[in-house]
């Protein structure tokens, strides 16, 4: 169980080549999405049991060694799921992870909501102030009556979630421990450290090596560095990136490397049959060690986080911010919009927005569904809101310039990012005028999906096809 801790020039297109994309852009979609649909559909485990309306139930997790579920799960308890409708035809619930409404704290990562009308849904877990990354479900078909059961597992390519009492290392000033990567760019990195007192006004330095081919892992070639100012022993401390900052290729040997002034003692887990079986731990003069140690590495696959905080908190809050009516423009780097949170005040317990999306300014033309959610609680008068939608609901066109819409008629007060971590890529409108603030928010996309090898195929040899109809080809050729 996991308790609460307090740390986490658009390019020119013509019409016509818009449209030409957008195509080949959503055919791609079908076929990816269908295909993962179908393999979601045989995890998801979908049971008919009689019940007056649809229900859907799971848990919010990730695996404890990356790569081997029968060592277990942990859990996300205090996380916050929202399930969105196809539409606005009704407001999309949110639940708190391992504490349900009207029931006892279960202290895990359960959930349960009932009542729900047939239809398709998608799911968004996400809690920007804790350690993980966030994570959405597509394409959950809800039947008339039965139960769904849709597990939320979050995307790692490494983790030894393990801290048991004794098992931690000897101190060093480093550590590092390397993995196999199996997704395209690294979002976050976590690790538990014992040592009750010792590191008080202390900071660590995180960094993200490539295997370069040196077999000193010390030496390999940095790709990523982030630094922690704010740690603690036996809690989860991280360091956060956004999708693209520190890119990651499939196959390939990666290490993180956590270095503190003084040294450190971080907890582990000795190697056996059941470890993690991508890499291993090396001590601060990079000979390899026995065991694996506590860290998680979350990472893009099936979705991709443009946009988030990198520090813990909500934000700032500015008390003037107060309107009914919100958006945050950013520059598209996927296919499709995947799902969107805010951090807003409000006089109301659990906030409810009307989510739309423009395109062509604050004011322009609406793309995709109108869907309306309701907050989670985060602290007095503070809720996170989400939205998630399923692949194609909101087409993007990459470097096209969007616009998130947030309104309540009764108003609310939106957090605004840290001066430190404005985008760099958009800004915040009041009733569409531009402020000087960056909403506090988390953007998803769907990625471009790889085009058929039968695609690469065409475009490698295209060029020499077209060479070879030339006249002026075969004229050289005679002479």
């Amino acid at each position: 169980m996991i308790g609460l801790h307090r740390k986490l020039v658009s390019s020119p297109h013509s019409r016509s080549a818009d449209i030409h994309q957008s195509c080949w852009i959503a055919n791609f979609i079908g076929v990816r999405y269908r295909i993962r649909g179908a393999s979601f559909l045989l995890i998801a485990l979908i049971s008919t049991e009689t019940a007056w309306s649809g229900t859907v139930v799971g848990q919010g997790r990730f695996e404890r060694i990356a790569g081997n579920p029968s060592m277990g799960y942990t859990s996300l308890y205090e996380w916050d799921l929202f399930l969105s409708p196809s539409d606005d035809s009704m407001l999309g619930p949110s639940r708190r992870l391992g504490a349900p409404p009207g029931q006892s704290p279960t202290g895990d990562g359960y959930y349960r909501i009932d009542h729900i009308p047939a239809g398709d849904y998608s799911i968004y877990v996400n809690q920007p102030d804790f350690f993980a990354s966030p994570q959405v479900v597509p394409d959950i078909r809800v039947p008339d009556t039965g139960l769904v059961h849709v597990n939320v597992d979050l995307d790692v390519d490494y983790s030894t979630y393990f801290r048991d009492s004794g098992q931690w290392t000897d101190w060093q000033w480093d550590r590092y421990q390397t993995f196999t990567a199996t997704g395209t760019a690294i979002r976050g990195i976590s690790w538990v450290m014992a040592g009750w007192g010792l590191y008080q006004d202390k900071t660590a330095r995180v960094r993200v090596l490539e295997d370069n081919g040196n077999p000193d892992v010390r030496q390999w070639r940095r790709i990523g560095e982030r630094t922690d100012g704010n740690l603690a022993s036996d809690s989860d401390e991280w360091v956060r990136w956004i999708s693209g900052d520190v890119p990651i290729t499939p196959g390939t040997r990666y290490a993180v490397n956590i270095h503190i002034d003084g040294g450190m003692a971080i907890y582990k887990r000795d190697k056996d049959a059941r470890s993690y079986q991508g890499g291993q731990a090396y001590d601060q003069n990079g000979n390899p060690s026995n065991f694996d140690l506590c860290i998680t590495v979350f990472t893009d696959h099936d979705e991709q986080v443009t946009h988030t905080t990198l520090s813990p908190g909500p934000g700032a809050f500015v008390g003037e911010l107060f309107d009914t009516r919100w958006s945050q423009s950013f520059v598209a780097a996927g296919s499709s919009l995947a799902a969107a949170d805010l951090f807003a005040a409000s006089g109301m317990s659990d906030l409810e927005l009307t989510w739309r999306i423009r395109r062509d300014g604050p004011d322009g033309p609406q793309i995709g569904p109108t869907k309306r959610t309701q907050g989670a609680y985060f602290a007095s008068t503070t809720d996170l809101v989400g939205v998630s939608y399923n692949p194609g609901e909101v087409p993007l066109i990459p470097g096209k310039t969007y616009y998130i819409e947030a309104t309540q008629l009764a108003g609310f007060t939106p957090f605004v990012m840290q001066p430190g971590e404005r985008y760099q890529d958009g800004t915040a409108f009041q009733n569409g005028s531009p402020t000087t603030y960056d909403l506090s928010m988390t953007i998803v996309e769907y990625p471009i999906p790889e085009p058929p090898s039968s695609i690469l195929m065409l475009t490698t040899l295209l060029p020499w096809v077209l060479l070879l109809r030339s006249p002026a080809f075969w004229k050289c050729r005679a002479s």
